[in-house]
């Protein structure tokens, strides 16, 4: 779709979530809410309400007296407040295995340090 074509909402969030995901939030936040029970129907599917859940871009209000239970859109702000967490959390793990594959190669350079020459050059011995 073209640029300027979109919503301000779905250019926002575009490229921080799963594409499957973007038009069910954009179309959910354009109407504020939907009944609990039509949510699924209204939105393509269980795994989507439950993507949209997960990841705090929507979530079930409770039936009040006036008002039956919903399934509502996170604010924006909101939203990609829960966006940002998730991709906190991404690099934190991506982090930890960078160190882990960090501390894997210095385990190997020591190993063959032995085999090295005097300036460290790994020198390699064929026996035939």
């Amino acid at each position: 779709m073209p640029e300027e074509k979109r919503s301000s909402i779905e250019r926002i969030i575009t490229g921080f979530v799963p594409d499957e995901l973007v038009g069910p939030y954009v179309k959910l936040h354009a109407t504020g809410m939907v009944p609990k029970e039509d949510a699924e129907e209204f939105l393509g599917g269980p795994e989507i309400v439950k993507e949209l859940t997960d990841r705090g871009l929507a979530h079930h209000a409770p039936h009040t007296p006036d008002r039956p239970a919903s399934f509502r859109a996170a604010p924006i702000d909101l939203a990609m407040m829960a966006i940002l967490a998730d991709l906190k959390e991404q690099a934190a793990r991506d982090h930890q295995r960078l160190l882990a594959v960090g501390a894997s190669i210095d385990s190997v350079a020591a190993l063959l340090q032995p085999f090295g020459d005097e300036r460290g050059d790994l020198v390699v011995i064929l026996d035939y």
